[in-house]
């Protein structure tokens, strides 16, 4: 989440949680089409992680943001046409939801 949408989620009496630690990335095998990765994880250190691959992350909002903040704002740029946004490159996510609750 970027800095002015924790200034906004706080006056408005919410919390906000920064993710950035959340930067773990799972292997990528050859053949494999999708990797876990953790909140935290930027889009150039995804791409480093996927290069010995041959594969790339492609969705580009012009920023280095993290995949977390990606999908919170359902970001696309300008190769969404052809790539997709976040919403058709994330197949799936883990969310700890009020109270406890993991979805």
């Amino acid at each position: 989440i970027n800095s002015y949408r924790k200034v906004r989620i706080r006056r408005m009496g919410g919390i906000s949680i920064d993710m950035c630690n959340f930067q773990s990335i799972g292997e990528v095998g050859p053949g494999d089409s999708f990797v876990q990765v953790g909140a935290g994880v930027t889009r150039k250190t995804l791409n480093e992680a996927l290069r010995h691959t041959g594969m790339q992350f492609m969705v580009d909002p012009g920023a280095d943001a993290t995949i977390g903040g990606m999908t919170a704002c359902g970001a696309s740029g300008t190769a969404a046409v052809k790539y997709g946004t976040m919403r058709e490159n994330v197949l799936a996510m883990t969310a700890v939801l009020p109270p406890t609750s993991i979805s």
